[in-house]
């Protein structure tokens, strides 16, 4: 996905990628059916950050990778550098 991809079609990409309807992810999410058409129409662009964690929650994605702030390869990065530097040392 495009950085520069609304957080609308983010959604709908990854909501039909995974075999999620609108209404079960809005029954997931705690979220209107309404609210999700919308936001994958692009009739509504940014969503509150309350929503957009909800949905992200239900979906099991980050918020970053939901926002399009970053790649899922680039959150593999971040998390492999991470637990590199927590790592216990051997011994």
């Amino acid at each position: 996905m495009e950085p520069s991809e609304h957080f609308g079609r983010r959604l709908a990409t990854i909501r039909v990628r995974d075999g999620v309807t609108i209404q079960q992810l809005a029954a997931a999410a705690g979220v209107s059916r309404q609210t999700i058409w919308k936001l994958e129409s692009g009739r509504l662009r940014n969503p509150d950050l309350r929503t957009a964690a909800r949905l992200a929650r239900a979906l099991r994605v980050s918020l970053d990778y939901l926002a399009g702030i970053y790649s899922a390869e680039e959150l593999l990065a971040v998390a492999a550098a991470v637990s590199m530097r927590f790592a216990m040392p051997s011994g």
